[in-house]
């Protein structure tokens, strides 16, 4: 190759440099727009039933669907010796503007931002080429949760309960058997799956968890309610931040009619909505899609393989336990990631790096509260991004009223 042929691709090479520097801003102007625009889409979507399209959700669905007003083609690069393969991106407008010329820095943050934002344009609009593959191979998990048997890791509450001489045929009434016996005489795991296992059998309940999952200095609020009125079971849970995600599952076991209801929020703050009915499944679809059943306890699976370290602490004081575990992040999630990944409304699997549980009992077995604080990878928008999560959940049971939530 020439020197004139070297200068020549070279700046050529600049110039589409500077082209793709300049689209992707573009691109990701656009899909900070879409993320904006986001929550006030699904409100609408979800209230097509009453009420026609206006001229807001006209004008949201033109400025998105403009992304596609640009042409995208993807063609191999040349290659040589003196050229690194890779593939060149060009997005030709109808109309061209001379603009200056700027160095183009590959490692910025503007840049990356950028890229991500094309991909993101690839991936919702186009559904095939540079999208598809940055989603499936670059955001997906690296734990294959679907390969593992999820039995092999749970506790069975029955081995629990013969090593403390109690007959199954009253397993019920167990508490009766443990009348010389503390929380002292157990260990941590014993301890926490009879408080877990006492909850079941109350005659109503209210579990309330307030928290917070933490991203790029982000915060996007949690909130939970289990209800349980003797009659019936409900699960609201609401994610409140950049995005409003708001679900509420009731589930009438007595009924046996197999089935969970799911409602969708609308108007929610950090902690209610007003529900609206969206669709009924199998209870056997609702646990696959949730990791569990809206009269579960906890969604954590507690047990000698999933337990990585334990610590008990009696508070003389108070006359309480405080049991705290450190999880394994993949086996004790096995269920849980499933109910993140819906709360959140992740595109993929969460990858947990470390989850740290602690739960508050009393003397009696009664849970008083539990807390945990977990990171993990979330997928949204195209980026998987380290988030910090918290959330405590506080119990109470046998309550003479529990007041279930409003349904339209």
């Amino acid at each position: 190759m020439t020197k004139n042929n070297e200068k020549k691709n070279f700046n050529e090479k600049t110039r589409d440099e500077e082209n793709i520097e300049n689209n992707l801003d573009k691109a990701s102007n656009k899909a900070s727009s879409f993320v904006e625009n986001y929550n006030k889409i699904n409100d609408n979507l979800s209230s097509k039933n009453e009420q026609g399209s206006n001229e807001d959700d006209k004008q949201i669905l033109e400025e998105i669907s403009s992304v596609m007003k640009e042409g995208i083609y993807i063609n191999p690069i040349e290659t040589s010796d003196d050229h690194i393969e890779g593939i060149e991106n060009k997005i030709y407008k109808k109309e061209k503007k001379k603009k200056k010329k700027k160095n183009y820095e590959k490692t910025t943050f503007a840049h990356k931002m950028g890229v991500l934002g094309v991909l993101l344009v690839l991936g919702i609009f186009t559904g095939s080429g540079l999208g598809v593959w940055y989603f499936n191979v670059n955001l997906r998990s690296n734990v294959d949760y679907g390969s593992i048997l999820i039995s092999d890791y749970q506790a069975n509450i029955d081995d629990v309960l013969a090593k403390q001489n109690v007959p199954l045929s009253d397993k019920k009434n167990w508490t009766n058997y443990m009348l010389d016996k503390t929380p002292n005489d157990l260990s941590p795991i014993d301890n926490y799956l009879l408080a877990e296992y006492n909850a079941t059998l109350a005659n109503s309940f209210l579990f309330t968890g307030r928290g917070q999952a933490v991203a790029m200095g982000v915060k996007q609020t949690v909130y939970s309610l289990r209800r349980y009125n003797g009659d019936y079971y409900s699960f609201e849970s609401i994610s409140k931040g950049t995005l409003t995600v708001a679900n509420l599952d009731v589930y009438r076991p007595k009924e046996n009619l197999h089935k969970v209801d799911i409602y969708t929020g609308r108007n929610a703050t950090v902690d209610n909505a007003d529900w609206y009915y969206n669709s009924s499944i199998t209870d056997d679809e609702y646990y696959d899609m949730t990791g569990g059943m809206p009269n579960g306890v906890t969604a954590y699976i507690i047990s000698e393989k999933t337990v990585k370290t334990s610590d008990f602490v009696y508070n003389n004081e108070l006359e309480t336990y405080t049991i705290t575990f450190e999880l394994d992040p993949t086996y004790g999630a096995l269920l849980y990631y499933k109910e993140v990944r819906r709360t959140g409304g992740l595109e993929a699997d969460p990858e947990f790096y470390s989850i740290k549980f602690i739960a508050t009992i009393d003397k009696d077995w009664n849970l008083i509260s539990t807390e945990v604080f977990e990171s993990y990878k979330a997928v949204k928008f195209g980026m998987g991004i380290t988030t910090n999560g918290t959330i405590k959940i506080d119990y109470q049971f046998n309550l003479p009223d529990v007041k279930m939530p409003e349904l339209n």
